[in-house]
Parts: C-alpha cells; sequence; structure tokens
C-alpha cells in the first residue's frame, strides 16, 4: 500500500453504483496518521445522490 497526503480521498471509499436500503450495512476503511505534536480532528462526511 502506497501512502498520498491530501484533503479528500483520491476515489471513492464504496462503490459508486451500489445502492442502500434501510438495514443494509458495509465495511470501508481508511487510515490516517497524525504525525503532529498535538491532537487532531478528522471530519468525514456520507453524501448520497439522487436517484
Amino acid at each position: 500500500m502506497g501512502s498520498a497526503r491530501g484533503t479528500a480521498l483520491g476515489e471513492p471509499l464504496f462503490d459508486p453504483d451500489l445502492r442502500w436500503v434501510p438495514g443494509d450495512s458495509t465495511i470501508g476503511g481508511f487510515y490516517v496518521r497524525n504525525q503532529g505534536a498535538s491532537d487532531a480532528n478528522l471530519r468525514v462526511a456520507v453524501r448520497g445522490r439522487a436517484g
């Protein structure tokens, strides 16, 4: 696995064609590394698309 820095993922965490219905669940993952001397915050937004 390589490494990259940025403010956004380079590709979707989940398959964009995946359709979720109530009760569905799935797992995706990515790694975050904080090399600073103090705590950091991470914000993740889940956006749906109409259709």
